[in-house]
């Protein structure tokens, strides 16, 4: 991917209505999206969120602005500007009134989203800012740096309570488990780490990946982890094992991203080749290709109620997409 892509495109907010699913995943699945609506932008778009309600969907951009917009009526709602380099993540506070990004210039932001307003800027790192994660209960926020370590943030005075180190290089991605209790981070050193979120201590280490981590997500039982790495391929991680259920192979190309459906069936790969992957958990088959993106897709977040997925891509669009045919 080249980072210094300026070219002038637009964000298009697309929908893709599904055919009834065959029996065999096969390309047969594969849907182009249609798109409804087109805002002005500049710049690739990288970590995408959804907010708790649904109400509303956002986007990190390389421009170092976060877009954020309302996926019912598809309209722009903010563009946050603060940022001095480009942004890699956003995540929505659970209690929905606050957004936090964290950026190449080191610092993590929050953000008003009645307002639109930057509300506070947060310090202490010392690299790029690659992962930004609320706990379930909106307590702490998690951040994972260039700098190579993982700080725990908490949310009344906004000192840092835990700094975790132990990835060898910068760390690139980060999710909390769902009951809050663990912490996953992914590295450069294509490890994952598993960290008690109370103590700091770490509890394991995943191996196997054969490149940097992208892209972290927790089942929502707890059960599961997805973790997609830049070399070819998505694994599905078995936590009480410590074992890989699947590997989920993508020939040539990288996996950038991922997501698991809000009932826990489906993981979404986001990939190299400019597709999205649904894959069912229980059997690690491919059960939909969405196609419509002309570039790697670089960010995934599902709809809370699980019938839409919100895309960012190295195309400069950020997408929508229906999937309530999912079974």
């Amino acid at each position: 991917m080249n980072e210094t892509a300026t070219t002038s495109l637009a964000v298009v907010l697309g929908l893709a209505i599904l055919s009834p699913l065959c029996g065999v995943a096969q390309s047969c699945c594969s849907r182009p999206d249609l798109a409804l609506a087109t805002f002005p932008g500049n710049a690739w778009f990288y970590g995408v969120a959804w907010s708790p309600r649904g109400d509303l969907v956002a986007a990190a951009a390389w421009d170092s602005t976060v877009h954020v917009w309302n996926p019912h009526t598809r309209e722009e709602v903010h563009t946050l500007k603060g940022h001095l380099s480009w942004v890699h993540s956003v995540a929505f506070h659970p209690g929905g009134e606050l957004l936090a990004s964290g950026a190449r210039d080191k610092a993590i932001f929050l953000w008003d989203l009645q307002t639109g307003r930057e509300v506070r800027r947060i310090y202490g790192h010392g690299g790029t800012v690659n992962g930004v994660a609320w706990s379930p209960d909106g307590t702490l926020l998690a951040s994972a740096s260039d700098d190579g370590t993982v700080r725990i943030w908490e949310t009344t005075g906004w000192t840092t309570v835990r700094t975790l180190a132990g990835h060898e290089g910068p760390v690139l991605c980060l999710a909390f488990s769902p009951d809050g209790t663990t912490l996953a981070t992914g590295g450069e050193d294509t490890t994952i780490r598993l960290w008690d979120v109370a103590s700091g201590r770490p509890i394991r280490v995943l191996s196997g990946h054969q490149a940097p981590l992208r892209a972290l997500a927790f089942s929502p039982d707890g059960r599961l982890l997805g973790g997609v790495s830049q070399l070819w391929s998505a694994r599905l991680w078995d936590l009480a094992t410590g074992k890989t259920r699947y590997e989920l192979p993508s020939g040539i190309y990288r996996s950038y991203s991922a997501a698991f459906s809000p009932s826990g069936r489906y993981l979404a790969v986001g990939r190299q080749d400019a597709t999205i992957r649904a894959y069912d958990v229980a059997t690690g088959r491919e059960v939909l290709v969405l196609t419509g993106h002309t570039g790697g897709v670089l960010g995934l977040a599902w709809s809370p109620d699980g019938s839409r997925l919100v895309s960012g891509s190295a195309d400069s669009k950020v997408k929508l997409w229906d999937v309530s045919a999912l079974p």
